[in-house]
């Protein structure tokens, strides 16, 4: 399947992985398990498939298309709100998961960045991917935004709500930007040498962002919470050449982004609520757009 280009070479080694280690227990477990049913480990001196040697382009938003999204009316305010959160303050995945509001310092506008929800116990634990909690200052477009969320909440429980499967969030992702008219053929086609947009790549923008900003390495690397600079290099280069062209203004202004009140205008009664919302928690895979 790698020969014929129809799996990757990261999936065929996953799926090395896997099968190795359930032969592996096959063949090793204790006794007592009831796990044991082979004499030998076949996988035992067999070569897995071998790594490839082509990097994917990964992407990252542009300010406009950032804001496209925020700005399409159909696109559901949790999406709006979790993709805002997940550029405007750079978290991983599992750890925007496990954010709760006793972690958001809305007075001196930081964030503390200390837990991390683990997919495979499906609980949240102390910690972060590198081991060590951080400090993300927030920026001041997104302060409006997080108060009105937290005066909502009243202050407790977790900042984000609707966070499906990271599968489900990427595809959720890259048909609503189709949604808000978001066209660049590179955010949705993977290719041999392009990765399509994923729900990561948020974070991506954050770094991508800031170092058109012209930030430090070393800030860049606190806000994203890598364990070395040399991490952070990639943004720097994307932003070499982003700042030769129309880039746009990272982390602009947010408009406001509230959920619609349910209310009857004149004429035939018609309940004003967002496509996402009416569907009754199934905005993680939307209807295309006409």
């Amino acid at each position: 399947k790698m020969v014929d280009g129809t799996m990757s070479a990261k999936s065929a080694r996953n799926v090395w992985a896997t099968a190795k280690l359930m032969i592996k227990m096959a063949a090793h477990a204790k006794p007592a398990t009831g796990l044991r049913c082979l004499q030998d480990n076949p996988f035992r001196d067999v070569q897995g498939p071998e790594r490839s040697t082509t990097k994917k382009t990964k992407n990252y938003l542009y300010p406009s298309e950032f804001l496209a999204f925020v700005r399409c009316p159909d696109v559901p305010v949790r999406w709006k709100r979790n993709l805002s959160i997940a550029v405007f303050l750079g978290m991983r995945d599992g750890e925007q998961r496990a954010l709760r509001w006793d972690h958001v310092d809305l007075e001196h506008g930081i964030v503390t960045v200390c837990e991390v929800f683990d997919q495979t116990e499906k609980k949240v634990r102390e910690g972060t991917k590198s081991g060590a909690a951080r400090t993300v200052p927030i920026p001041s477009p997104l302060l409006p935004l997080l108060h009105e969320m937290h005066d909502a909440a009243e202050g407790t429980g977790l900042v984000c709500s609707g966070i499906y499967s990271q599968r489900a969030m990427a595809r959720g992702l890259r048909t609503w930007l189709r949604h808000a008219g978001v066209t660049r053929e590179a955010l949705f086609k993977s290719t041999t040498v392009n990765l399509n947009l994923r729900w990561h790549d948020a974070r991506a923008t954050t770094g991508t962002w800031l170092a058109v900003m012209g930030k430090p390495a070393t800030e860049i690397r606190d806000v994203l919470g890598h364990t070395q600079v040399s991490m952070t290099d990639r943004y720097l280069r994307d932003a070499s050449a982003a700042r030769t062209g129309g880039f746009g203004q990272p982390f602009p202004e947010l408009p406001a982004i509230r959920h619609r009140s349910v209310m009857t205008i004149q004429g035939p009664a018609k309940l004003l609520i967002s496509q996402g919302e009416s569907r009754g928690g199934r905005d993680s895979n939307p209807r295309p757009p006409a």
